[in-house]
């Protein structure tokens, strides 16, 4: 990066807060001051104040609301959104029109981060953005600020000429730090770097005390950084090392991702109210959970200034149906929030203690996966047991973020590691002056350290970096259990060092994506580039897949290559596939969906190479010219199980994406006789099941949906027509929405009045048994709007209700309805209001076995996310049905407590067998 900018500027994108801190390059003092950027906002409707906090909430006015003027700023005099300050306040009090927290959305892989999901759970009909545009947002404003104030005369000042450092937590993964620089680079901002917000906070401090860092660091081994904020808790340890004549800093480890901060503590406290109010009977809906959650921030807030008053009064109001009494006001005490806090998020535990795994109601409020365990000081132990041999422990420690910011919460926390230390040996607390404006104060001060100025935190990458690799030839024997990964970048690495991968070649055809499966971890330090290890997965975070499409032209076949990593200055991975003649970069695959993953323990066996390359040839051979086929296409999947040994349904995915590429490679073959075209639609649509879950599945869809428009040759084949529509059924989770909404625009004319006329498809109407593999399959598109889902739910909704011995209607409505998808993001379910009338439906209705029951469960059950969650009585009034109808308690339970699905469970949602490894997380 170039060093010519007049400003080293630090910002600090935060969950809660965002500033900007500055050094000027220019300035002749002695020792150069930090300045904090004012940041104009409006503060109230028409009145525009300057601040040292931007609050990071964003809000969008309905129209005629506030008038557009009121909300203009110096640089825009209207304005159809607010940042800041009003939009903060204005969270406590509209419903769904508030975005916060985004920053914590930004690394949430479970969604597609692109896509306009915020205000989580806002009302149809409410304006919405994606994580990714509220951040760009909120560095716009920051951008535009600056230049307002301090550009407006200098073009050469303006923000995109500076250099800027960005903070991120340090646990941020590789995928969310990639959103963060693109991002910025949105906004005009490219020359930026990315600093971990502990380390930004530990140069504040270096600042601070830049003459006398060593006289107050003498005797001291390991400082902690405990810096806890708004959406997330990050530990980091500096060791300091006594050379012979010096002092020197290194960073060694840094905690892994733990969504779990000040937020979580807001939640905790609006869940007592809740439960105080309405004595457990009944929950708030989406929008006066949100406003409730924010009153009680400025509950807790409160309660920690000095002199806070006794008690906090607070508004509790619902909507619609849902009105309780209209609004309710309650008090919680002082002491009730103070206890809370310190029990539940910072208990006095062992060391050692181990973190709670178990899942429960509630840690899934506003869509995002919360650490399932709240308490901060057992991560804090398992992090130090991890990363410090036998019995060392931190001498020193400096707090940081905005939730660590009472002084009754720092003390708490200095009692349990000197209790953990041991007796005599009190913990050295470093002061943090700027607990607000710490981490931009300190990302500021390290754009003097880059160019030589100051004093500098050794240590490289705080993670090691592996791709997956398969391993060859296992036979039929089940592989050890573990990963099998390829060191790319070890931890420590320095940035700029690239890493080029020899000896572990791979061979991969040009005109066709790749696929990677990415690993970091922040536990392993002893591992080397280019070697291979088979890892505990526990030691792994699985990263968004790598991806690159290998194409030069002229050239065909496959080409020889090997890796080539590094870490860039800016502070991104970044992995190149390389030939002799050229290289390829790797991108991640940002896009939500379903994880897909083996089970602990039961992976399947992979079958010998020489099977697969014989079920192919087979394949390719059933397709041959009539009268020439060694095996005739009706009879191929029984030679095929044959050949294997083994029922279909046991193929372990690898094997069935072999025949499903060998099938799309005879593609072209399958219209020579309507046996033939029927058969191919079985064979691939089998082994390509369920779209989704495995390397290179979203090239193989692209494939997969050219052959949609083209119908079918032999189209009044009746065969032929259901074996197209359970194709489409298997294949439907991997579609991308501009697919499954031509899908739907295809099926909707047989489905509604005033539509019937159209034909969409030729050849005759379908008979009944078409007509119900037509609505399978539109049952399975998860990924088209609310309305469309919600038109075919009312449909299926309408058909039980005339035939309620129709069970394959109840499976349709489990599909449309459930709770939790199987094919894309939790922004995809309907909404609780949508499909309240369906529970009603079902609970009424007089069906007999499972089909029923399994739907009232799918479309009942608790996620702990009150944006997917239908009502307490309601889900009770499913409890009740269940148990009378003598169901399973494997149904009920769901309606209880927040579980995970099981295998079987994820089979019957989809409706046949899914091939064995492949585990759908919700």
């Amino acid at each position: 990066m170039e060093a010519s900018s007049r400003y080293s500027i630090g910002i600090d994108l935060g969950t809660t807060n965002s500033s900007v801190a500055y050094i000027d390059r220019n300035s002749r003092a002695k020792r150069r001051p930090i300045q904090f950027l004012e940041i104009p906002q409006v503060v109230a409707e028409g009145e525009v104040a300057s601040r040292l906090l931007l609050p990071s909430f964003l809000y969008f006015p309905r129209e005629f609301e506030v008038p557009r003027e009121q909300l203009g700023l110096p640089w825009d005099s209207e304005r159809d959104h607010v940042i800041g300050e009003f939009a903060r306040a204005r969270s406590a009090l509209v419903a769904g029109r508030v975005v916060s927290s985004a920053k914590s959305w930004l690394c949430h892989a479970k969604v597609d981060r692109r896509a306009p999901l915020l205000p989580w759970g806002s009302p149809e009909g409410e304006r919405t953005i994606s994580p990714l545009d509220a951040t760009r947002c909120f560095l716009c404003h920051l951008k535009e600020a600056w230049n307002h104030d301090m550009a407006s005369h200098d073009d050469g000042a303006r923000m995109e000429q500076q250099e800027l450092v960005i903070t991120v937590p340090a646990s941020f993964d590789e995928a969310a730090r990639e959103l963060t620089v693109e991002a910025a680079r949105t906004c005009g901002l490219s020359r930026i770097i990315l600093l971990e917000e502990p380390q930004a906070a530990f140069y504040s401090w270096l600042y601070s005390h830049e003459a006398s860092w060593r006289r107050s660091l003498k005797g001291l081994s390991v400082i902690l950084v405990c810096d806890v904020g708004g959406g997330t808790s990050d530990f980091t340890l500096i060791r300091v090392e006594h050379g012979t004549d010096d002092l020197s800093l290194r960073r060694v480890a840094v905690g892994e991702h733990l969504l779990l901060g000040g937020d979580n503590m807001d939640l905790a406290l609006a869940r007592h109210m809740e439960k105080k109010v309405f004595h457990g009977e009944r929950k708030l809906d989406s929008a006066g959970w949100s406003m409730l959650c924010q009153q009680c921030r400025s509950a807790k807030e409160k309660a920690f200034m000095e002199n806070p008053p006794p008690e906090f009064s607070l508004t509790i109001t619902g909507r619609g149906s849902r009105l309780v009494g209209g609004a309710s006001s309650a008090l919680i005490t002082r002491d009730e929030v103070v206890s809370l806090l310190m029990e539940g998020f910072l208990p006095d535990v062992l060391y050692g203690e181990p973190v709670i795994s178990s899942r429960g109601a509630g840690l899934k409020e506003w869509g995002l996966p919360y650490a399932n365990d709240p308490a901060i000081t057992r991560h804090l132990s398992e992090f130090l047991r991890h990363h410090l041999p036998g019995s060392e422990f931190p001498d020193a420690v400096l707090f940081n973020g905005g939730a660590l910011s009472p002084v009754a919460l720092q003390e708490r926390i200095v009692n349990i590691l000197e209790k953990w230390r041991g007796p005599g040996n009190p913990l050295r607390i470093l002061p943090n002056r700027f607990p607000e404006h710490a981490v931009s104060r300190g990302a500021a001060y390290f754009g003097l350290v880059r160019t030589g100025e100051g004093v500098r935190i050794g240590g490289g990458t705080p993670r090691s970096y592996y791709v997956g690799v398969e391993v060859a030839d296992r036979g039929r024997g089940l592989p050890p259990p573990g990963t099998q990964v390829l060191c790319l970048v070890p931890k420590d690495l320095l940035t700029e060092e690239v890493q080029e991968i020899r000896g572990h070649e791979f061979s991969l055809l040009l005109g066709r994506p790749v696929s990677f499966a990415l690993f970091s971890s922040t536990r392993r330090d002893e591992d080397l580039p280019g070697e291979l290890h088979l890892i505990d997965p526990d030691e792994l975070e699985k990263l968004p897949p790598l991806y690159t499409v290998l194409s030069h032209e002229g050239t065909e076949g496959e080409v020889p290559v090997h890796l080539r990593a590094w870490i860039t200055e800016i502070g991104t991975l970044e992995l190149w596939c390389v030939s002799e003649a050229e290289q390829w970069k790797l991108q991640f695959a940002l896009a939500a969906g379903p994880a897909a993953a083996a089970e602990k323990g039961e992976e399947p066996p992979s079958l010998a190479p020489s099977i697969a390359r014989d079920a192919k040839e087979l394949v390719a051979a059933a397709f041959q010219k009539k009268g020439s086929q060694e095996v005739k296409p009706r009879g191929l999947l029984s030679a095929l199980e044959e050949m294997t040994h083994g029922k279909r349904e046991l193929w372990p995915m690898a094997f069935s994406r072999e025949i499903g590429d060998a099938a799309l490679q005879v593609a072209g073959r399958r219209r020579s006789t309507p046996t033939a075209e029927a058969s191919w639609f079985n064979v691939a649509g089998f082994a390509l099941r369920p779209g989704f879950g495995y390397p290179l599945d979203e090239w193989r869809m692209e494939k997969v949906w050219s052959l949609f428009p083209h119908w079918l040759q032999h189209h009044r084949d009746p065969q032929c027509r259901l074996e197209w529509w359970i194709f489409w059924r298997r294949c439907a989770g991997g579609l991308d929405e501009k697919a499954q909404e031509q899908i739907f625009d295809r099926v909707s004319p047989y489905l509604f009045p005033g539509r019937k006329h159209i034909r969409t498809f030729p050849g005759p109407a379908p008979v009944r048994i078409e007509f119900l593999e037509m609505m399978r399959t539109a049952s399975c598109i998860e990924k088209i709007s609310g309305h469309g889902r919600s038109m075919l739910g009312d449909y299926v909704q309408a058909h039980l209700k005339s035939h309620p011995e129709a069970a394959d209607w109840y499976w349709m409505i489990a599909r449309i309805g459930s709770r939790i998808p199987f094919a894309s993001g939790a922004d995809k379910v309907l909404a609780p209001e949508t499909v309240s009338p369906w529970v009603e439906t079902l609970v009424s209705l007089p069906w007999q076995g499972s089909q029923g029951a399994f739907a009232l469960s799918r479309i009942a059950r608790l996620t702990g996310d009150r944006a997917r969650d239908i009502d307490e009585p309601l889900r009770m009034a499913a409890v009740k049905r269940l148990r009378a109808s003598g169901c399973d308690e494997e149904l009920i339970a769901p309606l209880l407590e927040v579980v995970e699905d099981r295998t079987a469970d994820q089979s019957m949602v989809f409706g046949e067998s899914l091939p064995p490894g492949l585990t759908v997380k919700s």
